[in-house]
Formats: C-alpha cells, sequence, structure tokens
C-alpha cells in the first residue's frame, strides 16, 4: 500500500505518480535548503508561487512553500515526462531547443540550474 495519498491525485491526461518517483521528489525535499523555497525579494515578484496562490495559499511558512513546490514539480513532471526521470527530449515539438541541455522530468535547461545553485550555496 502507498504511503501516499493527497500527492496521488490524477494529472489531467497523466494518471498518477508512482510511489517511486514520489519517494525520490520527497527525498530531494526534505534535503533541500530553506532558501530555495524563500519569498523572493521584492512584493512584486510574479514567480511559480504566484501562478498557484488561489489553489495552494495563501502560504504559512517555508514548509508550507516547500510542499507547494513540491507539487507544482509532481504535477510538471507528470506532464513533461509521465515522472520519468530518464525520459528525452519530446521529439513531438515543433520548436525544439537546444537538447544538448533538455530533458527529463522538468526538462530545465542543467546550465541554468548549475548556474542557479553555485549562487546559492546550501549547507546541511
Amino acid at each position: 500500500m502507498s504511503n501516499y495519498s493527497a500527492t496521488k491525485q490524477h494529472v489531467s491526461n497523466k494518471g498518477v505518480a508512482p510511489d517511486d518517483f514520489l519517494d525520490e521528489l520527497v527525498a530531494w525535499g526534505e534535503q533541500s535548503c530553506d532558501e530555495i523555497f524563500a519569498p523572493n525579494a521584492g512584493s512584486n515578484t510574479y514567480d511559480i508561487y504566484s501562478s498557484v496562490l488561489d489553489e495552494l495559499g495563501p502560504w504559512q511558512g517555508v514548509p508550507h512553500r516547500r510542499a507547494v513546490m513540491l507539487e507544482v514539480m509532481r504535477v510538471l513532471a507528470g506532464f513533461e515526462s509521465s515522472w520519468n526521470w530518464n525520459e528525452g527530449r519530446d521529439t513531438r515539438k515543433r520548436r525544439s531547443v537546444n537538447t544538448k541541455f533538455t530533458a527529463g522530468c522538468v526538462g530545465m535547461r542543467l546550465q541554468s540550474f548549475k548556474r542557479w545553485f553555485k549562487a546559492r550555496p546550501c549547507h546541511r
């Protein structure tokens, strides 16, 4: 039996995230620095939290923001790759992006990801 309940919600046209994906996502969320989930400087900043505020907010601190980000990542990963971390580039897309750096669950440019984390060192 699954250890998950709310995170087993159906994602439109994709199904339900498998437990092994959720295990990895939760493990990442548990070890990630609070700074990743902290509010952006500037009250007028529009970010991922702004886009889901009506559905998942208002935020009640960093633990809540962490849970919201993991939920957003769960849904996006379902749409991007059906929760397969190793999924390659979507070759059905009309406009191709740099295939050297894009693939996987969240389809993020790896170079951007690396630069972001180098600029924000985290020590636990």
